[in-house]
């Protein structure tokens, strides 16, 4: 396919979107708020002009973002199409360390509480995922 077909396409779905955004940020009164600009993240945000589309229509700096705070092999992830779901990883996991942390204070302010260290979980144990994931949704 040709690339001015795709563009005269894509081009102004994406100025739609972000038409939309700034007035659901107008609408909310958040644009006011919104001080140093935006960030784009996701696959899309990679085709060429998208970061200068989104600074006319929006009227602020825009920027692209990348994963951060990943350790391991990162250039597995190292792209704005992995930030949303690698935010969502950490935040999930920050979630879940909250909800096992409370589960440690409530089981040591019990008398009949066990060392959890030297006692696995049994098989099968709720706490932590399920719990969060009743949680979030």
């Amino acid at each position: 396919m040709a690339r001015r077909l795709l563009s005269d396409i894509i081009e102004p779905r994406v100025e739609e979107i972000f038409s939309e955004a700034r007035r659901r940020m107008e609408d909310t009164g958040m644009l006011e708020q919104v001080s140093s600009g935006c960030v784009l993240t996701g696959g899309a945000a990679l085709m060429e002009g998208m970061v200068e589309c989104a600074e006319e229509i929006l009227g602020m700096p825009v920027r692209l973002g990348f994963p951060v705070g990943v350790k391991g092999i990162v250039q597995l992830v190292q792209g704005p199409q992995y930030a949303t779901g690698v935010g969502l990883v950490r935040y999930g996991a920050g979630k879940l360390a909250d909800s096992a942390a409370r589960i440690d204070e409530s089981e040591s302010a019990s008398p009949n509480a066990r060392d959890r260290d030297s006692i696995p979980a049994p098989p099968g144990h709720r706490s932590g995922f399920l719990s969060w994931l009743r949680a979030a949704f």
